[in-house]
Parts: structure tokens; sequence; C-alpha cells
């Protein structure tokens, strides 16, 4: 694992909002294990909310919060190297970007991001994750519940911003219907028994 910064805009990105397996959900969704978690420098404050560059608090908004000392981030980004971007040499900031349309043929990377998880007496965090991506109908294109999403043993400050290890996927397709994507993520801090709901959405249009 290593230490590096992050582009937090989080004006803009709360406004927006090594594979080992590939498991595919219904004919849109993918979800991806990494073989390990990355980390990045600490976004957290002393109180382990989110802060932004210049040190000042965040405020809550859908898709990022802070609960009694734990932060969520959803991001949704197109960026197909939105991996190699995140994992970097230590003095780069990668930068995600976000949208709010989706063309068909397009894919979305879901990036649950957190800050802060309280350790067990053997230094883990252990952060479990519930995923829910509806359609513009109402139907549920995909949910997942209690999902392993991160279960490592800290070397390095827990306040530093860190990822999932699973990363859902979301493709365009054809005949997915098209208007707005709602997608809905649940961090739970098993350790600090502590959960954070967060949300953002996104449009499919004709390619």
């Amino acid at each position: 694992m290593q230490n590096k910064p992050v582009q937090l805009d989080a004006a803009e990105h709360a406004a927006d909002a090594g594979v080992m397996g590939l498991m595919m959900i219904r004919n849109t969704v993918a979800i991806l294990i990494l073989s390990i978690a990355i980390i990045s420098t600490a976004f957290a404050g002393d109180d382990g909310g989110w802060i932004d560059r210049a040190g000042n608090p965040v405020p809550n908004s859908d898709a990022m919060k802070s609960v009694n000392g734990f932060g969520g981030w959803l991001v949704v980004t197109p960026d197909s190297g939105w991996e190699e971007e995140w994992n970097t040499p230590s003095d780069y900031a990668p930068n995600f970007r976000t949208l709010e349309e989706v063309r068909v043929g397009e894919v979305l990377a879901i990036l649950p991001l957190f800050i802060n998880p309280k350790l067990d007496s053997d230094g883990y965090a252990r952060i479990q994750c519930d995923i829910r991506i509806v359609r513009p109908d109402r139907t549920i294109s995909m949910d997942e519940k209690n999902l392993n999403c991160f279960s490592y043993k800290l070397s390095s400050d827990p306040r530093s911003v860190w990822l999932s290890a699973i990363i859902p996927k979301y493709i365009g397709e054809p005949l997915d219907p098209k208007g707005k994507w709602r997608v809905e993520l649940i961090l739970r801090d098993m350790v600090r028994n502590v959960a954070i709901p967060l949300k953002t959405s996104f449009t499919l249009i004709d390619g």
C-alpha cells in the first residue's frame, strides 16, 4: 500500500457525487474485486470528518457524509483508467472525472471511498457495503447486501482516504431504459457500528 495525495474538490464531487474476480449482475452491472486496497493521503479532520484541501470541513451531502467520525464518499466516474489514475506515485494527485449524462455503450465505475474507519483489537478495519442500482422505471438492476468491501490490517493513518476492494461497474446497454438511474450505497464500519447511506444518480441517453 502507498500514501499519496488525492484531488479532492469537495464542492464539485459532493454535488455530483490485480483483479481477483468478476461477477456479472443482470446484464448491465459487474463487480470487480481488487486484489489490494489502495490508500491516499489524509483528508479527514481531527474529528474524522471530511475536509477540503484548505483544511475546511466539508458539509454533508447525498454523495459525501461523515457520521460519528466515519466518512463515506460515493464517486461515479466514466474514466476507463480510474485504477491507473488512483494507483499512482505518491507525489501525484489523481482526479476522477464525473458526469451527469451517460451514453449507451459507456462504462461507469462506482467507487466507494471512506475515511477514518475504527480499528479492532488486531488493527483491522472491517467495512461492509450494500449497493443498489435502480433503473428509471424503478425496477432493480443490482441489489447486493453485506458485501465485504474492506477487511485489512492498517499500517497507515486511518484518516487517509481508502478505496473499497469491491468496485461495481455499470455498462449502458441498448435495451436499458433511458432516463435517471439511481445509485445507492450504505457503508458500514463494523467495528464502530456506524452506517452511512450515500446516493447519486446519472441519466442514460442514446448513444
